[in-house]
């Protein structure tokens, strides 16, 4: 198990999860809400925090965090934004559960073998910054 393997598989796992297969852009890569240049709707997996964990006569465990960020603008009037945010969150969340032929610990996904479990800690959405640019970002915790 390796930080950078558990980075690429949550991505790899949200690219092909239902109600996420229609970004137009993918990447491990920031951008900033006010110079958002890519393609959207745009989900980014980004790096974060990474706290090792120690507990006496246990092998020390490494605590991977990432922030999933989707990048929106809703064209839709009809539709209210935070709908649309939060489908991608249910979508996000969703897709960490454990599936088909993964075995799993407490209903937590392993992505495939590549971390020991991945939950999501946090979700917030903003609307409108600036303008008509929307984000959700959920907070995805992984140990290795």
């Amino acid at each position: 198990m390796s930080r950078d393997n558990a980075y690429g598989a949550l991505l790899a796992r949200l690219q092909s999860a239902s109600g996420l297969t229609a970004m137009l852009t993918y990447a491990r890569t920031y951008y900033h809400w006010d110079d958002v240049r890519c393609p959207q709707p745009a989900l980014l997996v980004l790096a974060e925090n990474q706290t090792p964990l120690t507990q006496s006569n246990r092998p020390t465990v490494l605590q991977l965090q990432a922030h999933v960020v989707i990048y929106f603008k809703n064209q839709d009037p009809s539709i209210q934004t935070d709908t649309i945010a939060n489908n991608f969150a249910d979508a996000i969340a969703n897709a960490l559960r454990v599936q088909p032929g993964e075995q799993g610990q407490d209903y937590h996904t392993t992505l495939g073998g590549a971390v020991r479990r991945a939950w999501v800690t946090d979700t917030a959405i903003f609307q409108g910054i600036p303008l008509d640019q929307s984000m959700v970002m959920v907070t995805v915790e992984m140990l290795l």
